[in-house]
């Protein structure tokens, strides 16, 4: 289901790496899902999403559900 979306989708788990990268990840970023499993998205991608996780897990801590979108900017030359 999750590679009929054009938009990019992973999944990951709450410590640890990548479990599922749709090809909408893959044409964004340009790496295939065999090469990101058990990444940390935000270390593969050197994003600011570092800071997106922290504000993640804190609010699962506190509130055990977290249900919303988080915006990684697309991967530039150069990386």
């Amino acid at each position: 289901m999750l590679n009929l979306s054009h938009e990019a989708i992973f999944a990951w788990e709450f410590d640890g790496g990548i479990l599922a990268w749709n090809q909408g990840a893959e044409r964004l970023y340009g790496f295939r899902s065999q090469e990101v499993a058990g990444c940390i998205s935000h270390e593969l991608l050197r994003s600011a999403g570092k800071d997106g996780v922290a504000r993640l897990r804190e609010a699962l801590a506190r509130e055990g559900s977290w249900a919303g979108n988080w915006s990684i900017p697309p991967r530039t030359a150069g990386l």
